[in-house]
């Protein structure tokens, strides 16, 4: 069974189909979203809330905010510049963050994708336990403008979690599908304008990352025109800049630098939060500073909302910089755009719904789902029915006119040599690996693509005599290769040459894209010898992931006996506390019938009155007793017999029962 999930940089949540709908799964405090956090200690693992609420006695061993790093070279003057407001301690390895915590009394070190493994599985088990069934293919949601590395280290993760054959779908993808599937009629009407083809804009707006893309939807198809994504924008800006403010006020009104003090500026950044969220639905918010200093009294401080404003005016103009460049690169105007879709919790900010509506002159209407926090889990866990629905099984009814078309974002191709691009005739492939400087990009599968998609390109070698061409594959859109990202390279040898005065040898190079968003690049010669590649670009080994998957599975092994020992602690002292309550009745009952015995019962009484008496003591004592014993109480033996000649009871007859 397939489940969705919405990984996110501040919480994650995660869906699965059920009762022909998708519904949100539940964490065991009843919680419909998991904060992305994972505290470590000498005793085990935290996930969500728990590790989110003692971040403040934990900070170095607590670890969040980790979706940012997926992928990404720490030599990125971004993300070093993230790196280093993190009170976690981290370090670098080959180009990758490495993060050191303490756990179990031991020095542990953790990449980027085990601790997102780490909280996959902890969605999974979730998953597992809602369901009662096994759940090894989720569905996650990515950002548009995730490159292929940051996917495949989210592809690794879920190796590292056991997860098997993972889909991604783009968040806005999956938004738009929820979307239309709550809002897509039955059957067409050319009368009802949600039968015909709607264009719309999608704009999810998450804590640290914002995509939007356009949409057409029409029925059930919903097919992805043109998407991007800004991976440095999101709600936590509005966080730092309340927490920037706070710092400021702290230390003119009060003498207090909290600069150097983690956890002082964890502190904040959860109040900024609560601020932030405050003032979605507020026109101001107090924010009470007592646990920054227990030596100092001070006084709460109250935020308004046109004060936020005021602080992010850089923040509203990247959102509307990013929704330009929708329109930038594709043929649409702000005209051709008839609703505009809000999803994610910062757009319920009011700041970001007055800047997109002012941008669009008001003309088009701004509309949003029932839940813009769940959106994109939902939109995921219908996606999981759509790919990973059993042949031979009826799909559901609702969803069998469903179907996603999803796109490129960022353009393919390969590097060929620059004095072969303004000749005529196919363009050159460089001999071996050449020289940075003498090649330039060109594009055989443009952004905005549909796949499924093959292209194949024809393309000559350097020079008559030459027998072997070097493909070098890369990702991006500069005309020059270094700036793109580098896919990886093959080469083709033993390329047939041809008679001198003719022209130059040709290799054939093509591109195929699967509906899982996987690319293999092949090339042939002219005798149809043929070397491909599958690209792959994870900077992980088979080995180094076979290893990551046997800690994570000890650490997993490690929690269930911790939740095994704690669930039975508690099911004992719930045990004690009811049995305090059963024996305290039981003495009452017992005392209340010797009481009834001294007085009423010392003379002549009923069978029933004795009967009576006698079944609520047992009821009592079994409630008092651990499970398993069993009270119970012979009829035959203990019933008075009758004398069939003098109808008069025996001197042996027990007078009242006995209990086993």
């Amino acid at each position: 069974m397939s489940f969705g999930i919405d990984l996110g940089t501040q919480s994650c949540r995660v869906a699965v189909w059920q009762n022909g709908q998708p519904v949100i799964v539940l964490d065991e405090e009843g919680n419909r979203a998991l904060p992305s956090y994972v505290a470590f200690s000498g005793d085990g693992r935290r996930f969500g809330s728990i590790a989110k609420a003692q971040q403040g006695a934990n900070i170095e061993n607590t670890v969040f905010g980790i979706k940012g790093f997926l992928g990404r070279d720490i030599r990125d003057t971004v993300i070093r510049t993230r790196l280093s407001r993190m009170p976690y301690r981290t370090s670098r390895t080959a180009g990758a963050a490495v993060l050191k915590v303490e756990f179990l009394g031991n020095q542990e070190t953790f990449v980027p994708e085990e601790i997102v493994a780490m909280q996959l599985s902890k969605l999974r088990r979730l998953v597992d336990v809602h369901t009662g069934t096994q759940n090894e293919c989720p569905v996650i949601a990515v950002p548009p403008g995730f490159s292929r590395h940051q996917r495949q280290a989210l592809i690794d993760a879920c190796d590292i979690a056991g997860l098997r054959t993972p889909y991604l779908i783009d968040d806005t993808s999956a938004a738009a599908l929820y979307y239309a599937f709550y809002s897509s009629p039955a059957l067409p009407n050319p009368n009802d304008p949600a039968s015909v083809e709607r264009l719309i804009l999608v704009l999810n707006m998450g804590a640290g990352i914002t995509s939007a893309s356009i949409v057409a939807i029409e029925q059930g198809l919903v097919e992805t025109k043109v998407a991007s994504s800004n991976l440095a924008l999101g709600g936590d800006h509005f966080d730092e800049a309340i927490s920037k403010s706070l710092a400021a006020h702290l230390k003119s009104k009060h003498g207090i630098d909290v600069s150097d003090n983690p956890r002082s500026q964890a502190r904040l950044l959860i109040l900024a939060e609560r601020a932030r969220k405050e003032l979605s639905s507020a026109m101001k918010a107090s924010i009470d500073l007592e646990a920054i200093s227990q030596d100092i009294r001070i006084p709460p401080v109250t935020i308004t909302r046109d004060y936020l404003d005021g602080q992010c005016p850089g923040i509203y103009d990247d959102l509307l910089k990013l929704i330009k460049s929708l329109f930038q690169r594709s043929a649409f105007t702000r005209a051709d755009i008839q609703e505009v879709l809000l999803v994610g919790g910062t757009t319920r900010m009011p700041g970001i719904l007055s800047n997109v509506q002012a941008y669009f002159s008001g003309d088009t209407p701004i509309c949003s789902v029932r839940n813009v926090d769940e959106a994109v889990a939902l939109g995921a866990a219908i996606y999981g029915v759509l790919k990973g629905h059993p042949e031979g099984q009826a799909m559901p009814e609702k969803l069998e006119d469903m179907l996603l078309m999803d796109i490129v974002h960022d353009a393919l191709g390969v590097a060929v040599l620059a004095e072969s691009v303004d000749l005529k005739g196919p363009s050159t492939l460089p001999a071996d690996g050449g020289s940075f400087h003498e090649s330039v990009f060109e594009v055989v599968i443009p952004r905005n693509t549909t796949f499924p998609c093959r292209r194949r390109v024809d393309f000559s070698v350097r020079n008559v005599g030459d027998r072997t061409v070097n493909v070098q594959v890369y990702e991006g859109d500069s005309k020059q290769p270094m700036a793109n990202a580098f896919l990886g390279s093959f080469e083709l040898h033993n390329i047939p040459t041809v008679p001198a005065g003719s022209d130059r040898a040709e290799v054939v190079v093509d591109f195929d894209i699967n509906s899982d968003h996987s690319v293999v690049v092949s090339a042939k010669d002219s005798k149809n010898r043929r070397r491909s590649m599958a690209i792959r670009v994870g900077r992980l080994s088979k080995i180094e992931k076979e290893t990551m998957q046997q800690k994570a599975e000890r650490f997993d092994e490690y929690d269930r006996m911790q939740e095994y020992r704690l669930r039975r602690r508690n099911d004992f002292e719930e045990y004690c506390y009811g049995a305090r309550e059963s024996i305290e009745r039981l003495q009452t009952g017992v005392h209340e019938c010797l009481e009834w015995l001294q007085g009423e019962g010392s003379t002549s009484v009923l069978d029933e009155d004795l009967e009576r008496r006698e079944e609520g003591v047992v009821e009592l004592l079994r409630k008092a007793l651990p499970p398993g014993y069993f009270i119970g109480r012979d009829a035959a033996d203990c019933a008075p017999q009758a004398d069939p000649e003098s109808h008069s009871q025996t001197d042996d007859t027990p007078l009242y029962d006995c209990y086993d």
